[in-house]
C-alpha cells in the first residue's frame, strides 16, 4: 500500500486524541484520590493534636474538662492575647526554632 489518505490520518489523530483524553481521566482520578488521602491524613493529625491538647488541659486542671469550662478557657486565651501574649509568644518562639 502507498500513502495513507488525509481521512485516515485525521482518523488516526482522533484515535490518539481519545487515548490522551482517557489517560488524562485516569491521571485526574489518581490525583483526586491522592488529594483525598492527604486531607484524611491531615484531619487525623489535627484530631490527634486536639486530643493531646485536651489531655494536657485535663492533666493541669486535675479533673475532666467540662462543657461549662469552654467559655472560661476561651476567655482566658483571648485575655492572654491582649495582656502581653506570653503564651502565644512562647508558642511562636518554640515553633520558629
Amino acid at each position: 500500500m502507498g500513502k495513507r489518505s488525509i481521512e485516515e490520518r485525521l482518523a488516526e489523530f482522533d484515535e490518539q486524541r481519545q487515548k490522551c483524553k482517557e489517560r488524562m481521566n485516569v491521571i485526574n482520578e489518581r490525583e483526586k484520590r491522592l488529594i483525598k488521602q492527604q486531607k484524611i491524613m491531615e484531619a487525623k493529625q489535627r484530631t490527634h493534636r486536639l486530643i493531646k491538647i485536651g489531655g494536657m488541659v485535663e492533666s493541669v486542671l486535675g479533673r475532666s474538662f467540662e462543657e461549662e469550662d469552654y467559655p472560661e478557657l476561651e476567655a482566658f486565651l483571648r485575655r492572654e492575647g491582649k495582656n502581653g501574649s506570653f503564651f502565644l509568644n512562647a508558642m511562636e518562639h518554640r515553633h520558629n526554632m
